[in-house]
């Protein structure tokens, strides 16, 4: 608990977002408003984000109340938001991927708001309705005319929303892979169960939450239903508390376990401190006339601190420290003062070790590294854990295509000539960490999953990043990511070189990168023919790097045996 009020300004955005929520349903009724809709939806995902980071448990006020003046589908989008906003919280995700959740809980559905709202009356469909609302995500599509180049994750989230969430309103045992999807369907499923339409009431978000949870058997929609009660537990602030002729509403919760409540309807603002209450979790919220009067109650002077982390960051300061270290002292000396990093490098030592045994210590770990391994050994070692500590809603995705892609540079390019795993396996965990921390919501699985689908020519280069999802991207900001954490270097200009000029220009490092691409890119692709250009490609950079094979298909044959990762 903090004695900080909230800010009247955030309580004021909060009020204005609503209503422009609104007003966005209102203008989705008339066909000339809709090439404005897009950029409009835009600013509203970023505004949102942006006041979730900022105080994110005004979001939790929502799931507690309901707002009767609203229409159901404006109500139902409120309160998915909010749950959308509680998943963000709890799983600590990106403010990226944050945006690009809501963009997806706005637009999903914005072609069938009359629809909604017939459904919330009570009202049944007729044959044309319910073929449109079952296409209802495509149909709002194409009133938004989204490029599906620009945004391929938004599009793939809108397209597949609908069925995930027939398969989470159902007991049928079908697995949900897209994280991001999976996401927005429980929110909007747990939506769904939270807001009272015209028969029947709202359910307590708890109890929504446990519904989902003995229906689902998706164990990643289980864990989130664990995590969202565990994270907004022992009450939603805002929730309703009868005590004998009072009727008490939960502000939140001081230290020593005292739990702050106002009176409601009393004309002062008087506080009572409970120590333990008797917490009710029955299908009863309190119900606002106008969204003003709901508002006041969010001016309350105690409030729960947020718990929103700070976007996860690479630990640029500590990486250049390990560049500019000189020796075995210097690398001592770094690290007697990180002690969760001394452990990391005495496991991973273990490797250079014919007994893959942990170093007894510091020294003995960078004598077995060797002296001119330890500095990109340590920065690799430094790079995996901030890789694996990852939040992302296709983290288990994204970490087994990365690793798996490090894995297959190590075996390759241990067995080449004038090679240095540890640099390389550095450089691509540093080049594929840019795309988790700083465009993650250009993250795509449906494109990681066939990186051979779109175009790839001779002369027109596909990023590596294609393995994760990304097609498009700014190389002059990518090369000063990697540049500020790693130093210049000529594997580095040899990556950048890769990803951007044609083959029969590259530099023989620059062959190798590009080299690894194509292994990595046929590794995954779905039976795609090798072009001859890319055998004569990799033929070229295996004779000047004496490489274990000149062809192409024996080096995707040989890392099958590595058991890539596919996250299918």
């Amino acid at each position: 608990m903090t004695k900080s009020t909230y800010n009247l300004k955030q309580v004021q955005e909060l009020g204005k977002l609503i209503t422009y929520i609104a007003r966005l349903h209102r203008a989705c009724r008339d066909k000339s408003q809709w090439p404005s809709l897009y950029p409009a939806l835009l600013a509203l995902s970023e505004r949102l984000s942006r006041l979730n980071s900022q105080q994110g448990s005004l979001f939790h006020w929502l799931l507690s109340a309901e707002l009767d003046p609203l229409p159901y589908a404006t109500r139902l989008h409120v309160k998915r938001i909010a749950a959308l906003a509680c998943l963000v919280q709890a799983r600590q995700y990106h403010a990226k991927d944050c945006e690009l959740l809501m963009m997806a809980a706005l637009s999903c559905d914005l072609a069938t708001i009359g629809l909604l709202n017939k459904r919330g009356a009570g009202q049944t469909f007729s044959e044309r309705e319910q073929k449109q609302w079952q296409q209802g995500g495509l149909l709002s599509l194409k009133m938004l005319n989204i490029n599906t180049e620009q945004q391929p994750a938004l599009v793939q989230i809108v397209a597949k929303n609908r069925r995930y969430q027939q398969v989470l309103s159902s007991n049928k045992h079908v697995q949900l892979y897209c994280g991001f999807t999976r996401t927005l369907a429980l929110a909007q499923h747990l939506a769904t169960l939270n807001t009272s339409t015209s028969t029947r009431p709202g359910q307590h978000f708890f109890n929504a939450c446990a519904s989902v949870f003995t229906q689902s058997t998706n164990e990643a929609v289980q864990q989130d239903c664990r995590l969202l009660v565990d994270y907004l537990s022992p009450q939603l602030l805002g929730s309703l508390w009868q005590r004998g002729e009072q009727t008490l509403v939960y502000l939140g919760q001081r230290q020593h376990h005292e739990y702050i409540f106002i009176e409601l309807g009393a004309d002062e603002h008087r506080y009572r401190l409970i120590p333990k209450p008797q917490w009710q979790y029955e299908d009863t919220q309190p119900h606002y006339a106008t969204l003003d009067a709901f508002l006041q109650h969010l001016s309350a002077p105690l409030q729960r601190q947020s718990s929103v982390a700070a976007p996860q960051r690479l630990p640029t300061e500590l990486l250049q420290q390990v560049q500019r270290a000189k020796g075995y002292a210097d690398m001592e000396r770094l690290l007697s003062n990180e002690p969760q990093l001394q452990t990391h490098v005495l496991e991973a030592a273990g490797a250079y070790n014919r007994t893959t045994q942990a170093a007894a210590n510091v020294r003995h770990a960078l004598s077995m590294v060797g002296l001119y391994n330890i500095g990109d050994f340590i920065t690799r070692v430094i790079l995996s854990q901030q890789v694996a500590q990852l939040r992302h809603p296709l983290s288990g995705f994204l970490l087994g295509r990365i690793n798996t892609a490090c894995a297959v540079i190590q075996h390759l390019s241990a067995r080449m000539k004038n090679l240095y795993p540890e640099r390389l396996m550095a450089l691509y965990l540093c080049y594929f960490c840019y795309f988790v921390e700083q465009t993650p919501q250009l993250l795509s699985r449906s494109i990681a999953l066939d990186p051979l689908k779109l175009p790839f020519t001779e002369q027109n280069p596909r990023p590596m990043a294609a393995l994760v999802g990304v097609s498009q991207y700014d190389h002059a900001d990518l090369a000063a990511y990697l540049k500020q954490h790693l130093g210049d270097g000529e594997w580095l200009n040899a990556l950048l070189q890769s990803e951007q000029q044609p083959f029969n220009e590259l530099s023989t490092n620059a062959l190798v990168c590009y080299s690894f691409k194509l292994v990595l890119f046929h590794l995954y692709g779905y039976n795609h023919p090798y072009a001859p250009w890319q055998q004569q490609l990799v033929k070229k950079a295996m004779l000047e790097s004496q490489g274990p094979s000149t062809q192409l298909d024996k080096l995707v044959s040989e890392t099958l045996n590595i058991g890539p990762y596919n996250g299918i």
